[in-house]
C-alpha cells in the first residue's frame, strides 16, 4: 500500500492484472481500491483469463469485502479462464455464501460450466462444510427462479442471526 500511495505504478507489468489478482488473494480490500483508483482496470486478467474476482472468494474476506469492491468497480461476474473456471466456481469451490450471494445478486450464472462440464451446483454441494451447504441453496434456487434479489442470508442479516 505504501508503494502504491508513494506512486508506485501498480500497472506494470500486465496492466496490473498480477497486482490486482494478488490484492483479491491476500482480501485488501482498501489496496484494491487505491489500485483500481489509479488505473488498473477492474477486469485486468492474465493470459489464461483469470481476473482478480475469481480470487476475491478465496480468502473469505468479511462480508464478501472484497468481491463487493470489485463488483462496484464493474467487475465481470460472469468472467471465465481460458478452462471456463468463473467467479462463482471459486465461491463454490471455498464455500464463501455471502461472495456467492454477491455474485449471483450481480448477475452471475449459476448454470456455467467449466470445460471439465462442472457448475457451481456441482462443486458446492459435493463438499460437505455448511459454506458449501449455503452456497448450494443459493446456486439452486438461482438456477430454478433465476436472479437473486433477496436470499436467506438477507433476513439473517436483517435479524442479526447470522455470523462470520
Amino acid at each position: 500500500m505504501e508503494l502504491v500511495s508513494a506512486g508506485a505504478d501498480p500497472k506494470f507489468p500486465d496492466g496490473g492484472a498480477d497486482a490486482l489478482i494478488g490484492t483479491a488473494f491476500l482480501c485488501n480490500p482498501k489496496l484494491a481500491s487505491e489500485m483500481l483508483k489509479r488505473g488498473v482496470p477492474v477486469n485486468a486478467a492474465r493470459a489464461d483469463g483469470e481476473t482478480a474476482l475469481m480470487e476475491a472468494p478465496s480468502r473469505r474476506c468479511k462480508e464478501g469485502a472484497m468481491v463487493q469492491v470489485l463488483l462496484d468497480a464493474g467487475a465481470n461476474p460472469n468472467a471465465r479462464t481460458r478452462s471456463g473456471f468463473n467467479p462463482l466456481l471459486a465461491a463454490a469451490m471455498t464455500g464463501d455464501a455471502i461472495g456467492a450471494e454477491k455474485l449471483l445478486k450481480a448477475g452471475a450464472d449459476p448454470k456455467a460450466k467449466d470445460d471439465h462440464g462442472h457448475t457451481a451446483e456441482d462443486e458446492a454441494c459435493d463438499r460437505g462444510e455448511s459454506g458449501h451447504f449455503q452456497v448450494c441453496q443459493l446456486v439452486r434456487q438461482a438456477s430454478t427462479t433465476g436472479p437473486i434479489r433477496t436470499s436467506p442470508f438477507d433476513e439473517a442479516r436483517r435479524t442479526g442471526n447470522i455470523s462470520d
